[in-house]
């Protein structure tokens, strides 16, 4: 809508000149767009046409790469790189009767890197003793000293809280107790002490 005579006025007297300045104001006339010529919504061109079937430059509009398949490890990655709660994620991966059986045979092979990865993933590190023990739950083999070593490397708030953890669940903590205790400093290893002491009888 265009201003009147009076708003012009108005405009010309509020409108401050910068010092030195003793050119005059002049208020532009408002420049009136028809609704019919407005563009106010509409869709995407991707097709490089515009909609009246005529060659322009549009810009295409580039698709979004579809995720990975569930079950693999770059799947598994994008799960913790775009959930905001990693563990009820990964608690979903092992609970859930309809997620169970696409992501069983991955993590039931997890390496001790892969092992660690996933537990450096985790987002929030108070989360991570947690996310190491469902993960270790689903190993074949069984939880191992490496992979508890591995997983302590990936964090520094709260290692002790991993070990004891997943103490229990560590099935060579007879011989490997000394690869663990070497990620943790001397405090951590007297906290941790009674949880190993417990889990190695």
């Amino acid at each position: 809508i265009p201003p009147d005579q009076e708003e012009e006025a108005a405009s010309a007297q509020s409108f401050t000149k910068p010092d030195g300045w003793d050119g005059h104001v002049v208020i532009a006339e408002a420049v009136v767009l028809p609704m019919g010529e407005a563009v106010v919504g509409g869709e995407a061109v991707a097709s490089g046409v515009d909609p009246a079937g005529d060659v322009s430059e549009a810009i295409a509009v580039p698709e979004s790469a579809p995720p990975p398949p569930p079950g693999t490890l770059q799947a598994l990655r994008h799960l913790f790189d775009t959930n905001v709660d990693d563990r009820r994620m990964v608690r979903g991966l092992v609970q859930d009767p309809a997620q169970q059986p696409l992501w069983q045979p991955l993590l039931s092979a997890l390496t001790v890197e892969q092992y660690a990865e996933c537990v450096g993933r985790t987002g929030l590190e108070y989360d991570r003793p947690e996310v190491a023990s469902l993960l270790g739950e689903q190993l074949a083999s069984g939880l191992t000293s490496a992979h508890v070593a591995a997983a302590l490397r990936t964090t520094t708030a709260y290692k002790t809280q991993l070990v004891r953890r997943v103490a229990r669940q560590v099935v060579d903590l007879a011989a490997g107790r000394r690869t663990i205790e070497a990620e943790l400093s001397e405090w951590e290893r007297m906290l941790a002490r009674t949880d190993l002491d417990a889990a190695s009888k």
